[in-house]
């Protein structure tokens, strides 16, 4: 099977959460896995000591994560070369409605094309709220949000902001899994199909 990489950026946790899981999940179909945060692992082994990479990046405040964003534009040329796949984590991707998970596709499509990566699979995450471990001032916005946008979050399907809530899809996740592990098998039987040939894979 395959080496694969799985690189993580959160802010509560909760994508490192996801992260683990997808390395657990690919571990369970015969892969060797390594969970990485951005921003902290270039020391430890580079992308192209694997045979395929995972990106995972939580949302925040609209925008993806600049450890995130520095890892892709470093590590882009290996990227490109290899089967990847990108995970947006964020609440708009929790919105019960069509019109309110446009944001999670928007905000994943404006940080690939910012940093020029075309992944092979792109997959919206729902992630979690933890209001109770944010700060005084931050509980505060989302409370004066949740009022002051009562309608339009409504409307748009959006979860409640003032609570405690996880809302990712873990069965979802797998099928996620199960996609990219068909990807590299996939990939990597064509390689050595056309090694055994003589042929450049």
């Amino acid at each position: 099977m395959a080496a694969i990489l799985v690189v993580f950026s959160t802010r509560e946790g909760q994508t490192k959460r996801i992260a683990e899981r997808i390395a657990r999940e690919l571990g369970d179909l015969g892969h060797t896995t390594m969970l990485r945060k951005a921003g902290h692992g270039d020391r430890i082994r580079k992308p192209d000591a694997f045979d395929a990479v995972i990106v995972a990046a939580a949302v925040h405040a609209g925008k993806h994560g600049r450890d995130v964003r520095g890892f892709v534009a470093r590590h882009l040329a290996i990227l490109d070369k290899k089967p990847s796949a990108f995970l947006s984590v964020s609440l708009s991707a929790a919105a019960s409605t069509a019109d309110g998970r446009t944001a999670a596709r928007t905000q994943a499509e404006q940080f690939l094309a910012t940093v020029r990566w075309a992944p092979d699979l792109l997959e919206l995450t729902a992630g979690a709220l933890r209001y109770s471990r944010f700060s005084r001032p931050w509980r505060w916005v989302l409370s004066f949000a949740q009022r002051r946008f009562a309608q339009d979050l409504a409307r748009s399907g959006w979860p409640e902001l003032t609570q405690d809530k996880e809302y990712t899809d873990w069965e979802r996740l797998s099928v996620f899994v199960r996609r990219f592990d068909d990807l590299v098998v996939g990939r990597v039987r064509s390689e050595d199909k056309h090694t055994a040939q003589g042929l450049p894979a």
